[in-house]
């Protein structure tokens, strides 16, 4: 499968079509009843894989960015301002309070410098797709577009409501996968397989190969991290990995200790003033030389 397939694969995953339950939108309004599908689906994945379950409740977490690059026709302001009435009953325009509030905002960043904000349902029995259709959540597919097997729901964490005849959780308490299920692959950003390969095709240009126990996909986790929590852009880092497979003896140097993701995050910082170093030398030059040709 070419890369830009798998590209187009994770991107689909994240779904380009946005729609909006119209009870939902009644209530919050139509731009607060999109936010809420999104984050259905997304609490919804974490419910359904059995993460990210504190106090209580599934949680997920998102930079603006994240979000922003699910609403293209919205601009920051227009995503914080929904968030803010979601979270608040009101915006900070607003007097008065329109509605209780429906998400939450949390901290469980393992790093205290990290301030990645996570969301959850105040209530989550009242979001359907949650309790009663987890099977409606995409699945989450693996690189060569197969669908990797779901978390069974089995008698040891479910019981019967006989009233009803519904499944319902025993305790509060997150499910655990069965013994016999598969782990679930993954998922990350279109970004991150670009990256991934753009340090792969840089290394190979100068190395010629990799070792076998230098396995790409062991990358993308540290590579998601770079982005997700340290705040960095994907045309720097790919600005840093081309300044790597060029000819500067700063260059040549440290591509040689840069042939994994895990160093390419550990060594980023040094590497990104290196690289902005040596353009500035290399301009200082240039206009030296010009200078002097010119009798200056």
């Amino acid at each position: 499968m070419s890369d830009n397939a798998i590209y187009s694969q994770e991107k689909n995953y994240s779904s380009l079509h946005h729609s909006f339950d119209i009870h939902l939108a009644a209530e919050y309004g139509i731009e607060e009843a999109i936010i809420i599908h999104h984050f259905e689906h997304w609490i919804g994945v974490n419910a359904r894989l059995d993460r990210n379950f504190h106090e209580g409740r599934y949680w997920t977490y998102q930079t603006l960015d994240d979000i922003a690059a699910h609403f293209p026709y919205w601009s920051k302001d227009q995503i914080v301002t929904i968030i803010e009435r979601l979270c608040n009953g009101k915006s900070r325009f607003e007097k008065t309070k329109k509605f209780e509030p429906v998400l939450i905002k949390g901290n469980f960043n393992k790093a205290k410098y990290d301030r990645t904000v996570w969301y959850a349902f105040v209530d989550e029995k009242k979001f359907s797709k949650l309790c009663n259709h987890k099977k409606a959540i995409v699945e989450p597919q693996d690189r060569n577009g197969g669908t990797t097997t779901p978390i069974p729901d089995t008698k040891p964490y479910t019981k019967t409501d006989n009233k009803k005849n519904t499944l319902c959780r025993t305790s509060d308490k997150p499910l655990r996968s069965s013994p016999s299920s598969k782990s679930t692959k993954k998922i990350f950003s279109p970004s991150v397989y670009k990256i991934r390969d753009a340090l792969y095709e840089s290394i190979i240009s100068w190395k010629g190969n990799l070792s076998k126990s230098q396995k790409r996909d062991s990358w993308l986790d540290d590579i998601d991290k770079l982005i997700r929590l340290d705040g960095i852009k994907e045309s720097q880092i790919l600005a840093v990995i081309e300044w790597l497979g060029g000819d500067s003896n700063d260059a040549v140097f440290w591509r040689t200790n840069i042939l994994s993701g895990k160093k390419l995050r550990m060594k980023f910082d040094y590497l990104e003033a290196k690289m902005v170093s040596n353009k500035r030398k290399k301009e200082e030059i240039f206009t030296n030389e010009a200078l002097k040709a010119f009798g200056f």
